[in-house]
C-alpha cells in the first residue's frame, strides 16, 4: 500500500540531501573558480614610452607608446596570448610632463590571457 505521510517525508530528506550536497559544493567550486582565474595572469609588468607635442598630445602620444611596450614585453616575456593590454589586470598609468613638448609615461599591469 502506498503511504503518502511517508512518501512525503522521504521526498522532503532527499530534497533536502541535495540542497545540503549542493551548498556544500558552491565554496569549492567558487575557489576553483578562483584559482583558475588566478593562474590565467602574470606577475605585473612595466612598460615606458616618450611622446613630444602641445596641448595633451604629447602625453596622449606617450601613453599609446607605453602600452605597445607593455604588450611588447609581455608577449615576449609569456608569449602572445598574454601580449593583449586589454585582458591585463590592474592596470596603472603614470605620466609626467618634461621639458617643454616632452611627455612620460609608464604602465604598469598584470598580463592575462
Amino acid at each position: 500500500m502506498f503511504n503518502m505521510a511517508k512518501f512525503a517525508t522521504l521526498a522532503a530528506v532527499a530534497a533536502l540531501t541535495v540542497t545540503a550536497g549542493l551548498t556544500a559544493a558552491t565554496p569549492d567550486a567558487e575557489a576553483a573558480r578562483r584559482h583558475a582565474h588566478a593562474s590565467t595572469c602574470k606577475a605585473p609588468l612595466r612598460g615606458s614610452a616618450t611622446g613630444q607635442g602641445l596641448f595633451g598630445k604629447g602625453t596622449a602620444q606617450a601613453r599609446a607608446a607605453a602600452r605597445y611596450d607593455w604588450e611588447s614585453k609581455a608577449s615576449v616575456a609569456y608569449g602572445d596570448a598574454y601580449g593583449n593590454f586589454d585582458k591585463s589586470r590592474g592596470k596603472s598609468f603614470d605620466c609626467k610632463r618634461g621639458a617643454v613638448l616632452k611627455a612620460k609615461c609608464t604602465v604598469v599591469s598584470r598580463p592575462c590571457k
